[in-house]
Protein backbone atom coordinates (compact mmCIF):
# COMPACT_ATOMS: atom_id res chain seq x y z
CA UNK A 1 0.00 0.00 0.00
CA UNK A 2 1.00 3.43 -0.79
CA UNK A 3 1.24 5.78 2.54
CA UNK A 4 -1.55 8.11 2.91
CA UNK A 5 -0.70 11.71 3.48
CA UNK A 6 -2.03 14.97 4.65
CA UNK A 7 0.02 16.98 2.61
CA UNK A 8 -2.28 18.91 -0.23
CA UNK A 9 -1.94 18.37 -3.41
CA UNK A 10 1.12 20.08 -5.12
CA UNK A 11 -0.41 20.32 -8.72
CA UNK A 12 -3.35 18.93 -10.67
CA UNK A 13 -3.34 16.24 -13.65
CA UNK A 14 -5.33 16.95 -16.70
CA UNK A 15 -5.66 13.95 -19.33
CA UNK A 16 -7.68 12.06 -21.53
CA UNK A 17 -7.97 8.50 -21.60
CA UNK A 18 -8.18 6.35 -25.04
CA UNK A 19 -10.49 3.57 -25.02
CA UNK A 20 -9.23 1.02 -22.21
CA UNK A 21 -9.07 -2.31 -24.37
CA UNK A 22 -5.73 -4.61 -25.20
CA UNK A 23 -2.40 -2.63 -24.77
CA UNK A 24 -3.95 0.75 -24.27
CA UNK A 25 -5.77 -1.12 -20.87
CA UNK A 26 -2.40 -2.32 -20.30
CA UNK A 27 -0.12 1.10 -20.09
CA UNK A 28 -3.24 3.71 -19.50
CA UNK A 29 -3.92 1.81 -16.27
CA UNK A 30 -0.12 1.84 -15.38
CA UNK A 31 0.47 5.64 -16.18
CA UNK A 32 -2.43 6.86 -14.45
CA UNK A 33 -1.80 4.91 -11.33
CA UNK A 34 1.65 6.23 -11.53
CA UNK A 35 -0.03 9.62 -10.79
CA UNK A 36 -1.82 8.63 -7.71
CA UNK A 37 1.35 7.08 -6.06
CA UNK A 38 3.46 10.05 -6.17
CA UNK A 39 4.03 12.11 -3.03
CA UNK A 40 2.05 14.12 -2.26
CA UNK A 41 -0.34 12.64 -4.39
CA UNK A 42 -1.54 15.13 -6.91
CA UNK A 43 -4.94 15.99 -8.56
CA UNK A 44 -6.32 14.37 -10.96
CA UNK A 45 -8.75 15.27 -13.60
CA UNK A 46 -10.13 12.54 -16.79
CA UNK A 47 -12.54 14.00 -19.43
CA UNK A 48 -13.88 11.54 -21.76
CA UNK A 49 -16.43 8.45 -22.30
CA UNK A 50 -13.98 6.44 -23.63
CA UNK A 51 -14.72 2.82 -22.33
CA UNK A 52 -12.61 2.32 -18.80
CA UNK A 53 -12.79 5.93 -18.05
CA UNK A 54 -15.25 6.34 -15.58
CA UNK A 55 -13.74 2.60 -14.14
CA UNK A 56 -10.33 4.12 -13.57
CA UNK A 57 -12.10 7.08 -12.33
CA UNK A 58 -13.87 5.42 -9.60
CA UNK A 59 -11.13 2.85 -8.47
CA UNK A 60 -8.75 5.58 -7.90
CA UNK A 61 -10.88 8.29 -6.54
CA UNK A 62 -10.28 10.80 -9.42
CA UNK A 63 -12.28 13.28 -10.59
CA UNK A 64 -14.14 12.47 -14.03
CA UNK A 65 -15.54 14.78 -16.66
CA UNK A 66 -17.08 12.90 -19.37
CA UNK A 67 -18.59 15.40 -21.46
CA UNK A 68 -16.13 17.69 -23.43
CA UNK A 69 -16.57 19.31 -26.95
CA UNK A 70 -15.27 16.95 -30.19
CA UNK A 71 -14.46 17.36 -33.29
CA UNK A 72 -16.86 15.90 -35.96
CA UNK A 73 -15.09 12.76 -35.63
CA UNK A 74 -15.56 12.40 -32.17
CA UNK A 75 -11.81 13.06 -30.73
CA UNK A 76 -11.89 15.31 -27.89
CA UNK A 77 -10.77 18.93 -28.32
CA UNK A 78 -7.82 20.44 -26.21
CA UNK A 79 -9.59 23.59 -25.53
CA UNK A 80 -12.05 22.52 -24.37
CA UNK A 81 -10.70 20.29 -21.56
CA UNK A 82 -7.58 22.71 -20.52
CA UNK A 83 -10.97 25.32 -20.28
CA UNK A 84 -12.67 23.40 -17.93
CA UNK A 85 -9.62 21.63 -16.63
CA UNK A 86 -8.08 25.24 -15.22
CA UNK A 87 -11.92 25.81 -13.96
CA UNK A 88 -11.95 23.12 -11.87
CA UNK A 89 -7.97 22.59 -10.81
CA UNK A 90 -8.11 23.25 -6.99
CA UNK A 91 -3.68 23.73 -7.26
CA UNK A 92 -2.03 26.62 -8.93
CA UNK A 93 -0.42 24.53 -11.05
CA UNK A 94 -1.82 22.68 -13.85
CA UNK A 95 0.12 19.65 -15.85
CA UNK A 96 -1.60 18.31 -19.00
CA UNK A 97 -0.28 14.76 -19.70
CA UNK A 98 -1.29 12.25 -22.65
CA UNK A 99 -2.30 9.15 -20.68
CA UNK A 100 0.62 6.76 -21.34
CA UNK A 101 3.20 8.74 -19.46
CA UNK A 102 4.48 7.13 -16.14
CA UNK A 103 5.91 9.91 -14.03
CA UNK A 104 8.51 9.45 -11.49
CA UNK A 105 8.90 11.23 -7.77
CA UNK A 106 13.03 11.15 -6.69
CA UNK A 107 11.58 11.23 -3.54
CA UNK A 108 9.59 8.16 -2.73
CA UNK A 109 10.91 5.68 -0.72
CA UNK A 110 8.34 3.61 0.29
CA UNK A 111 8.04 1.82 -2.56
CA UNK A 112 10.85 0.27 -5.38
CA UNK A 113 8.83 0.57 -8.45
CA UNK A 114 9.67 3.80 -9.34
CA UNK A 115 13.61 3.00 -8.87
CA UNK A 116 12.93 -0.07 -10.83
CA UNK A 117 11.13 1.50 -13.73
CA UNK A 118 14.23 4.68 -13.82
CA UNK A 119 16.49 1.39 -14.36
CA UNK A 120 14.39 -0.05 -16.61
CA UNK A 121 14.14 3.18 -19.00
CA UNK A 122 18.16 3.80 -18.90
CA UNK A 123 18.77 0.61 -19.94
CA UNK A 124 16.16 -0.50 -22.01
CA UNK A 125 14.71 3.01 -23.48
CA UNK A 126 15.60 5.81 -25.68
CA UNK A 127 15.34 9.61 -25.36
CA UNK A 128 12.94 10.52 -28.59
CA UNK A 129 13.66 14.25 -30.33
CA UNK A 130 12.68 17.26 -29.30
CA UNK A 131 9.49 17.45 -30.50
CA UNK A 132 7.76 14.65 -29.23
CA UNK A 133 6.19 16.82 -26.61
CA UNK A 134 3.99 14.89 -24.37
CA UNK A 135 3.53 16.72 -20.96
CA UNK A 136 3.21 20.62 -20.12
CA UNK A 137 3.87 22.16 -16.69
CA UNK A 138 1.95 25.33 -16.90
CA UNK A 139 0.49 28.30 -13.97
CA UNK A 140 -3.78 27.41 -13.73
CA UNK A 141 -5.21 30.39 -15.64
CA UNK A 142 -2.43 30.99 -18.27
CA UNK A 143 -3.79 29.44 -21.15
CA UNK A 144 -7.42 30.84 -22.45
CA UNK A 145 -9.05 30.67 -26.02
CA UNK A 146 -7.21 27.91 -27.53
CA UNK A 147 -7.76 27.25 -31.37
CA UNK A 148 -10.05 23.79 -31.33
CA UNK A 149 -7.07 21.38 -31.91
CA UNK A 150 -7.83 18.01 -31.52
CA UNK A 151 -6.21 15.73 -28.99
CA UNK A 152 -3.29 13.27 -29.98
CA UNK A 153 -3.31 15.13 -33.68
CA UNK A 154 0.26 16.85 -34.51
CA UNK A 155 0.47 20.48 -34.44
CA UNK A 156 -0.87 21.89 -30.94
CA UNK A 157 1.91 21.33 -28.60
CA UNK A 158 4.48 22.78 -30.93
CA UNK A 159 2.23 25.33 -30.65
CA UNK A 160 1.68 25.78 -27.32
CA UNK A 161 5.27 25.70 -26.55
CA UNK A 162 5.45 29.42 -28.76
CA UNK A 163 2.09 30.36 -27.41
CA UNK A 164 3.64 29.95 -23.67
CA UNK A 165 6.57 32.45 -25.16
CA UNK A 166 3.94 34.92 -26.56
CA UNK A 167 2.51 35.14 -22.76
CA UNK A 168 5.71 36.20 -21.69
CA UNK A 169 6.05 32.78 -19.62
CA UNK A 170 9.41 30.64 -19.45
CA UNK A 171 9.63 28.35 -21.61
CA UNK A 172 11.90 25.61 -19.18
CA UNK A 173 13.10 22.21 -20.05
CA UNK A 174 12.93 19.89 -17.67
CA UNK A 175 14.27 16.92 -19.42
CA UNK A 176 17.49 15.90 -17.71
CA UNK A 177 15.60 16.93 -14.24
CA UNK A 178 12.34 14.84 -14.28
CA UNK A 179 11.89 11.73 -15.86
CA UNK A 180 8.55 10.78 -17.62
CA UNK A 181 8.75 7.74 -19.13
CA UNK A 182 6.39 7.27 -22.73
CA UNK A 183 5.09 3.29 -23.05
CA UNK A 184 5.47 2.35 -26.82
CA UNK A 185 2.30 1.31 -28.55
CA UNK A 186 1.37 1.51 -32.13
CA UNK A 187 -1.92 3.92 -33.64
CA UNK A 188 -4.73 1.13 -33.62
CA UNK A 189 -6.70 3.24 -31.19
CA UNK A 190 -7.13 5.77 -34.47
CA UNK A 191 -7.09 4.31 -37.57
CA UNK A 192 -3.40 4.03 -38.35
CA UNK A 193 -0.44 6.29 -38.42
CA UNK A 194 -1.89 7.67 -41.46
CA UNK A 195 -4.85 8.91 -40.03
CA UNK A 196 -3.35 10.22 -37.25
CA UNK A 197 -0.29 12.53 -38.62
CA UNK A 198 -2.38 13.08 -42.39
CA UNK A 199 -5.96 12.68 -41.82
CA UNK A 200 -8.65 15.18 -41.65
CA UNK A 201 -8.34 16.21 -38.15
CA UNK A 202 -4.09 16.43 -38.50
CA UNK A 203 -5.23 18.99 -41.66
CA UNK A 204 -7.40 20.54 -39.68
CA UNK A 205 -4.59 21.10 -36.57
CA UNK A 206 -1.92 22.03 -38.72
CA UNK A 207 -4.30 24.60 -40.18
CA UNK A 208 -4.73 26.51 -37.33
CA UNK A 209 -1.02 26.94 -36.97
CA UNK A 210 -0.74 30.28 -38.68
CA UNK A 211 2.84 30.34 -39.70
CA UNK A 212 5.47 27.67 -39.56
CA UNK A 213 7.44 29.50 -37.18
CA UNK A 214 5.25 28.97 -34.94
CA UNK A 215 5.77 25.26 -34.62
CA UNK A 216 8.36 25.29 -31.44
CA UNK A 217 9.99 22.17 -30.37
CA UNK A 218 11.69 21.55 -26.41
CA UNK A 219 15.02 22.93 -28.08
CA UNK A 220 13.36 26.53 -28.06
CA UNK A 221 13.30 26.99 -24.34
CA UNK A 222 15.44 29.57 -23.34
CA UNK A 223 15.94 27.77 -19.78
CA UNK A 224 16.50 24.54 -18.49
CA UNK A 225 16.57 22.55 -15.10
CA UNK A 226 19.44 20.18 -15.17
CA UNK A 227 20.38 16.78 -12.86
CA UNK A 228 20.34 18.80 -9.98
CA UNK A 229 17.12 20.88 -9.91
CA UNK A 230 18.44 23.91 -10.76
CA UNK A 231 17.09 26.53 -13.17
CA UNK A 232 20.01 28.10 -15.75
CA UNK A 233 19.93 29.09 -19.03
CA UNK A 234 19.40 26.99 -22.34
CA UNK A 235 22.95 27.13 -23.91
CA UNK A 236 23.66 23.84 -25.55
CA UNK A 237 24.21 23.00 -29.22
CA UNK A 238 20.56 21.80 -29.77
CA UNK A 239 18.62 24.72 -28.71
CA UNK A 240 21.42 27.36 -30.64
CA UNK A 241 20.19 25.65 -33.64
CA UNK A 242 16.72 24.88 -32.61
CA UNK A 243 15.48 28.56 -35.04
CA UNK A 244 17.85 27.66 -38.00
CA UNK A 245 16.83 24.05 -38.28
CA UNK A 246 13.09 25.10 -38.61
CA UNK A 247 14.12 27.25 -41.10
CA UNK A 248 15.36 24.20 -42.79
CA UNK A 249 12.43 21.96 -42.16
CA UNK A 250 10.34 24.23 -43.40
CA UNK A 251 12.27 24.88 -46.94
CA UNK A 252 12.46 20.94 -47.30
CA UNK A 253 8.60 20.05 -46.21
CA UNK A 254 7.79 19.04 -49.68
CA UNK A 255 9.60 15.61 -48.81
CA UNK A 256 7.26 15.13 -45.63
CA UNK A 257 4.90 12.82 -47.55
CA UNK A 258 8.49 10.05 -48.72
CA UNK A 259 9.70 10.32 -45.21
CA UNK A 260 6.74 8.84 -43.79
CA UNK A 261 6.65 6.50 -45.92
CA UNK A 262 9.54 5.31 -45.31
CA UNK A 263 9.21 5.52 -41.39
CA UNK A 264 5.94 4.36 -41.31
CA UNK A 265 5.51 2.64 -37.46
CA UNK A 266 9.52 2.72 -37.10
CA UNK A 267 8.70 6.14 -35.63
CA UNK A 268 7.60 4.34 -31.95
CA UNK A 269 9.72 1.66 -32.13
CA UNK A 270 13.05 1.25 -30.76
CA UNK A 271 16.07 2.28 -32.74
CA UNK A 272 18.92 -0.62 -32.43
CA UNK A 273 21.80 0.59 -30.52
CA UNK A 274 24.85 1.85 -32.45
CA UNK A 275 27.28 -0.85 -32.93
Amino acid sequence: MHPVTNEPAPLTLLSTPKRFSGIFDIIQTNAITSWTRLTPRPEVILFGTDDGTEQICDRLGLTHVPEVARTAEGTPLLSDMWRLGQQIATTDVVCWSNADIIFTDALLDADRWQTDLARRAEADGERKPTNWIDYFLFPRGMFRDLPPFAIGRPGYDQWLIWQAGCLGADVIDATRFLLAVHQRHDYSHAGGRRAVFRGAEAERNNSMVEDFRQFQSIAHARLLIDAHGVVQPARGLEYRIARPKRYVAHALRFTRPLRQRLLGERATRRRSPAP
